[in-house]
């Protein structure tokens, strides 16, 4: 491997990581002591590292992009906690660089001992980015649902953090279009009244006031435009024991009578997560429902919970609005994927 201009001498070329390389190993081959590694082709310094004289720990580390600018510091503080800051380059670099929704970032600082990982930002004057951008308080209130809160009251919370978002001005306009993309509500069609009551009529229900009130105001919706993946809800319902024969599972030979009985009052009415295989369904568990009210319960099912279809399932009465308490769950997430 023939060594490039800027590459020491003394520096050996490392098959394995395809680097040039120049430090001292001990007995077993580890690191110990000051470190560097340089780029096979162009030669330029991608770190500069010290390590403990027993080869057991890294001390500190700078990594570099291929202009030469610092690209990442890393160091520990007494308790062993990593302290590390990422900074971006003028120029195109295979540096990493932490995910952030921001157009103006020049540092991120990772927050020490948080897991998983989270970062503070910082454009070139110093300024803390930040997507509440002042506005934090309204922000912070706007997180969780309050008591009671209705399904159409979560919708409006929901485009109520979108458009405090759009209004910060250090926000990427890659990051305005994922909000639209993956998160923001948009209806998928409207639906009937007349609609609705063929679905019950074919199902033998009676949809939640809950549920019938929202989709008759704001129709059929999804999280997100382009989001093939993501929650939605849908004209679809069917039966949880006809749709585990998705699945190769027969209700009727796989399950006892009174378990057939409870899955026939188990509806699907909604997607989630589909391609990622995490929920497939919510649906309504009409074995909670609430004769004075109409209300059920919003059970989740899981691919994984094929075999044991009622383990999400409840006998218990539904005492509040199921589909309110679902809508309002499903904002809180997706508030909290955006701030």
């Amino acid at each position: 491997m023939k060594k490039p201009i800027g590459v020491p001498k003394e520096a050996r070329w490392n098959e394995e990581d395809e680097e040039w390389e120049l430090g001292t190993r001990n007995r077993t081959g580890d690191e110990i002591g000051e470190w560097k590694w340089w780029d096979p082709d162009e030669g330029y310094l991608i770190c500069h590292a010290f390590f403990s004289d027993d080869g057991k720990q890294l001390l500190s580390a700078k990594r570099f992009h291929p202009n030469g600018e610092l690209a990442s510091t890393i160091f520990f503080n007494k308790d062993r906690k990593e302290l590390a800051t990422y900074y971006t380059s003028t120029e195109d670099t295979y540096e990493h660089f932490p995910e952030n929704p921001f157009k103006n970032v020049w540092k991120a600082e990772r927050v020490v001992g948080v897991f998983p990982k989270e970062y503070n930002f910082y454009d070139k004057s110093g300024k803390l980015l930040s997507i509440e951008a002042g506005r934090s308080s309204e922000l912070e209130k706007l997180k969780t649902a309050p008591e009671n809160e209705t399904a159409e009251q979560a919708i409006t919370r929901l485009n109520k953090v979108i458009a405090i978002v759009k209004e910060n001005e250090d926000i990427d306009e890659d990051f305005l279009e994922e909000l639209a993309d993956l998160h923001q509500p948009y209806q998928i069609e409207s639906v009937s009244e007349e609609k609705l009551a063929a679905k019950e009529q074919e199902l033998g229900i009676k949809f939640p006031p809950s549920y019938k009130e929202f989709v008759l105001k704001h129709g059929l919706i999804q999280f997100g435009k382009t989001n093939d993946f993501n929650r939605r809800l849908f004209l679809d319902y069917n039966r949880l024991s006809t749709e585990l024969l998705y699945w190769g599972i027969d209700a009727d030979d796989d399950f006892s009578k009174e378990t057939k009985s409870k899955l026939d009052k188990i509806i699907t009415f909604s997607f989630g997560d589909e391609g990622l295989q995490a929920q497939w369904f919510h649906c309504f568990d009409y074995n909670t429902l609430n004769p004075e009210t109409g209300e059920v319960s919003i059970m989740v099912f899981d691919q994984d919970d094929s075999n044991t279809p009622l383990e999400n399932s409840s006998d218990v009465i539904c005492e509040a609005s199921g589909f309110d308490a679902h809508m309002s769950a499903i904002v809180d997430q997706e508030i909290e994927f955006i701030v």
